[in-house]
């Protein structure tokens, strides 16, 4: 079943090594990469997007961008995303709402669901007053103090069974709940990992996603 995407993860490939060439007068960099090379969707030389092609499975050639041509090596940081989403070395969640949005549909349109659910505040929607974790408004009422790293993960951790439930039972009770595709119907919903960090104003949490095929799907929430 598809559905508008407004909800990217992109994939960030991890590059393992990099030379530097200069062929016909341009500065290139050979980018060699674990996994993930044929299906690059995006490089960047220091958040510089780059004019790139694919050479194999696991290289990436890419023309130096004109901001960083008299930057030397070792200043310049590459990343390499890729179109397939594996949950592999790093990835990045976009919010992306326009006239060129395209279809989503399995495990992308499940996380999705999630993300929309646990960002909402409960009674927003004015046909499911019961939908929405709420996570922000939770967040945004917890004070400094010895346990507000503990309070913090508390206050993820009671968004994300509220999202759970409450997706759960709009799937049950869905007209045609029986038509979802499994890859779009939620197993479960758990945190991942968390790392609350208060003095320095810094928090990133991961939630894991399965759904009824079995999938999973990483979310990465950092502020």
């Amino acid at each position: 079943m598809d559905d508008l995407r407004l909800a990217y993860l992109r994939d960030q490939v991890r590059v393992v090594r990099v030379r530097e060439r200069t062929v016909e007068g341009v500065r290139e960099f050979v980018l060699t990469v674990d996994h993930g090379a044929r299906e690059a969707s995006r490089v960047t030389v220091n958040g510089f997007d780059a004019d790139f092609s694919v050479q194999d499975s696991v290289t990436v050639v890419a023309d130096a961008p004109r901001q960083v041509l008299a930057t030397s090596l070792s200043s310049l940081d590459f990343e390499v995303h890729s179109t397939v989403f594996t949950g592999g070395y790093a990835v990045r969640l976009d919010l992306e709402v326009g006239i060129y949005s395209t279809a989503v549909s399995g495990i992308q349109k499940l996380v999705q669901e999630v993300l929309l659910d646990l960002l909402s505040t409960p009674g927003s929607d004015a046909f499911d007053l019961d939908r929405g974790g709420g996570i922000l408004g939770k967040l945004g009422m917890l004070t400094s103090g010895p346990r507000a790293a503990g309070d913090i993960v508390g206050a993820i951790l009671l968004g994300v069974r509220s999202t759970a439930e409450s997706i759960k039972r709009r799937q049950r009770s869905a007209v045609g709940s029986g038509t979802i595709p499994s890859e779009e119907r939620l197993a479960s919903l758990e945190i991942g990992t968390a790392n609350v960090q208060v003095e320095a104003d810094s928090l990133s949490v991961t939630i894991r996603v399965v759904n009824e095929a079995g999938q999973s799907a990483m979310i990465p929430l950092v502020a």
